[in-house]
C-alpha cells in the first residue's frame, strides 16, 4: 500500500551515468530496504525506503527498454494529496508493464494500464495508485532541458547495448 503523511519534503533529480532517472527525497537514511518493480529482464524500477517507517528516500529507473519521446509538456494531476510517500509494499513486484514516456519537462513511468484513483505528490514526483492502492504510474516533473536530454541519452544507450 502506498500512502502519504502530512510532512512535506523536497526532491532532487540526480544526473548519473548509466541511470536514466534518479530522484532523491528527504535526508539520507541509514536503515534502508529496496523495493523492485521488474516486469522482465530488460525493465527495472527500484525504490529505496526506510526499513522501519517505510518512508520513500530514492527512486531509480535502472533499465527500461520500452520508451517513447513526446514533444509536449507532461500533463500533471490537478487533484492530489501532498506529503512524504510511505511505501509498505512487497520487496519484489511484477507489474503488468514498465514503460517510460519522456516529455519536454519530465518523465512518466507506467507500471499498469489501470486507471489512477488517487495521486500523491512528494516534492517533484507524483505517485498514482489504482483503486486497490497499487502503484500504477510515477510522474517526475520540472526537469530542465539538460535533464531530459540525459534521460533520453541513457534510455537510448540501453536500447543499443
Amino acid at each position: 500500500m502506498i500512502t502519504v503523511n502530512e510532512e512535506k519534503c523536497y526532491t532532487e533529480f540526480i544526473v548519473e551515468d548509466y541511470f536514466p532517472v534518479i530522484v532523491s527525497a528527504n535526508d539520507y537514511i541509514d536503515s534502508i530496504s529496496y523495493i523492485e518493480y521488474s516486469c522482465d529482464v530488460n525493465s527495472l524500477l527500484e525504490f529505496t525506503v526506510n526499513k522501519t517507517s517505510k518512508q520513500f528516500y530514492r527512486m531509480k529507473l535502472i533499465l527500461c527498454k520500452k520508451f517513447v519521446k513526446q514533444d509536449e509538456n507532461m500533463t500533471l494531476p490537478v487533484s492530489y494529496t501532498e506529503g512524504t510517500i510511505l511505501m509498505d509494499v512487497p520487496e519484489k513486484n511484477v507489474p503488468e508493464t514498465l514503460t517510460a514516456t519522456v516529455y519536454l519537462d519530465g518523465v512518466e513511468i507506467r507500471l499498469s494500464d489501470n486507471d489512477v484513483e488517487q495521486y500523491y505528490k512528494n516534492g517533484d514526483i507524483f505517485f498514482g495508485v489504482d483503486a486497490n492502492g497499487t502503484l500504477c504510474i510515477v510522474k517526475v516533473y520540472g526537469l530542465s532541458e539538460t535533464d531530459v536530454e540525459h534521460v533520453l541519452n541513457e534510455l537510448r544507450y540501453q536500447v543499443h547495448e
